[in-house]
């Protein structure tokens, strides 16, 4: 089964406090932002350019995966205990550098 699965995503992580560390790991998971932008900037095309324009965005969306291929390298060895349960929870791999 392996074989089938995209090689682990590296996410590399170097917060300066919480708030910090949950936004750098979500945000280089997923920028919902740009999402936003791309979608944002259809607003306002005729019907038959916003159906190519839609279907160009939905073609080359950028690959996402489940939490499980992501590979979470924490400059801080020290980090917390709650974090990593939360980490696992949500089934990202860690490490510790």
């Amino acid at each position: 089964m392996q074989d089938y699965l995209p090689q682990k995503q590296r996410l590399k992580i170097h917060p300066e406090n919480d708030r910090d560390f949950w936004l750098q790991l979500f945000n280089n998971h997923y920028r919902i932002e740009s999402d936003h932008q791309n979608l944002l900037s259809l607003h306002g095309l005729a019907q038959d350019s916003f159906a190519k324009a839609f279907d160009l965005l939905r073609k080359n969306y950028p690959a996402r995966y489940e939490y499980s291929q992501y590979q979470v390298d924490i400059a801080e060895p020290s980090i917390q205990t709650d974090r990593r349960h939360v980490l696992d929870q949500l089934l990202f791999n860690k490490s510790s550098r």
